[in-house]
């Protein structure tokens, strides 16, 4: 309704001739037709800072359904991802690629991939194309992914199961000491009145680390699935 009013108001308005009150008239039902065109409120597309260069993320977009990308960096128009699941690419190139968009996302900026970066391990990627050891193996855009933002539907983690390192580590050394502990204690205990505490007590080195691990594990394992950005 706002668009056929300004229409409308525009048409009187050039139709009335150049005085000050029309080209004030003009002026607004322009501005109102700009107001119009421009981009919706925020949908969420700045959470995409939330992940990090370098990881795996899933995602769906006009072309394709929940297919595993390597996210890169965006911006407000676009995002840059990296398709390192083509067949075509050997398993150097997609290592190496991997480093160079966790360490050196900038890269694959647009003005920047027109020249180009190259490897330790002789990957190069160019406008040219990606080369390995000198041989084109592939056009940059199959690989080098830039997707328009009104295109993306959805990116999300990839589902993996994550746990701490540490968590897992500070487990085994506590379940250790616990199990040095019993060990210890063993000697204490009379097998002829529990029998299957002794053997709990002289086998703890053993199975109290394995304990703690595993709890370490179960406490801090999460399920990597967070929505960055979801087309609505």
């Amino acid at each position: 309704m706002v668009t056929t009013f300004a229409i409308w108001t525009l048409a009187i308005a050039t139709a009335a001739g150049p005085g000050p009150i029309a080209a004030s008239l003009a002026r607004h039902a322009a501005d109102s037709l700009v107001v119009e065109t421009l981009p919706p409120a925020d949908d969420g597309w700045w959470r995409l800072e939330r992940i990090r260069p370098g990881a795996e993320v899933v995602m769906s977009t006009t072309r394709d359904t929940l297919v595993p990308r390597v996210f890169v960096s965006f911006d407000a128009a676009s995002m840059t991802v990296l398709n390192l699941r083509d067949p075509v690419l050997p398993r150097v190139a997609v290592q190496r690629l991997r480093d160079v968009a966790e360490i050196r996302s900038r890269a694959f900026d647009a003005d920047r991939i027109t020249v180009g970066f190259e490897t330790d391990d002789r990957v190069r990627v160019s406008a040219a194309g990606v080369f390995v050891d000198g041989s084109r193996i592939c056009d940059t855009d199959r690989i080098v992914e830039r997707i328009p933002r009104a295109s993306v539907r959805l990116v999300k983690g990839t589902g993996d199961v994550h746990a701490s390192k540490a968590a897992v580590v500070t487990g085994v050394v506590l379940g250790e000491l616990v199990g040095l502990g019993l060990l210890g204690s063993a000697i204490d205990c009379r097998i002829d009145e529990s029998i299957t505490g002794c053997r709990l007590q002289v086998f703890g080195p053993l199975w109290a680390p394995i304990a703690g691990g595993t709890l370490g594990y179960f406490v801090t394992r999460r399920v990597d699935e967070t929505v960055f950005y979801r087309h609505d």
